[in-house]
């Protein structure tokens, strides 16, 4: 017998619409999102990409948990224009984290060809000084001297990042280098 797991996530992403009470319509929601989150077919990320949107902030705060599960780089510029967003910020740095050095790695890519808002730019630190590694440094110190060099906001909270990372992580080699 052969599962036909697309086909099943189709039908109960169909029959939603068919549910009347409020807390039941809500736990199916959030197992369908869970299932994105580690679904490797078109229907369920589809569905993700159209909750990523909603309006409603749980369901999208669902929607953010599941993007940062897949660990899928296609969600990574949404997830980070999420932390410019109040309510979604705290969803968004947990999945953004999950990434680890993923994110790390495609970062400059990003940067070089200006596809993150500078409001999103100044937030990503206070993500990236949650990933212990010699690469988020060495990232942090590329961003204050080649990609961000006179933004006084950002600049400020990436000192911040590598203070905690220093003091988070002590094996971490901090060159000696000025900061101006």
């Amino acid at each position: 017998m052969k599962w036909d797991l697309p086909g099943l996530f189709s039908d109960k992403v169909k029959q939603l619409s068919t549910i009347t009470n409020p807390t039941t319509y809500a736990t199916w929601q959030q197992y369908l999102l869970e299932i994105c989150g580690v679904a490797a077919f078109p229907q369920a990320r589809a569905y993700l990409k159209e909750q990523l949107e909603s309006e409603s902030e749980l369901v999208r705060q669902w929607a953010i948990t599941a993007a940062g599960n897949s660990l899928n780089e296609r969600w990574l510029p949404r997830l980070i224009d999420f932390l410019s967003e109040a309510p979604d910020r705290p969803y968004a740095k947990k999945a953004l984290v999950q990434y680890g050095l993923g994110l790390i790695d495609i970062l400059p890519d990003y940067f070089r060809r200006d596809e993150i808002d500078i409001e999103d730019v100044r937030r990503l630190p206070a993500v990236m000084e949650q990933i212990g590694q010699q690469a988020t440094v060495n990232l942090l110190l590329a961003m204050l001297a080649k990609f961000y060099p006179s933004d006084l906001e950002f600049r400020l909270e990436a000192i911040r990042s590598l203070c905690k990372l220093r003091r988070n992580f002590p094996d971490l080699n901090m060159p000696a280098a000025q900061i101006y």
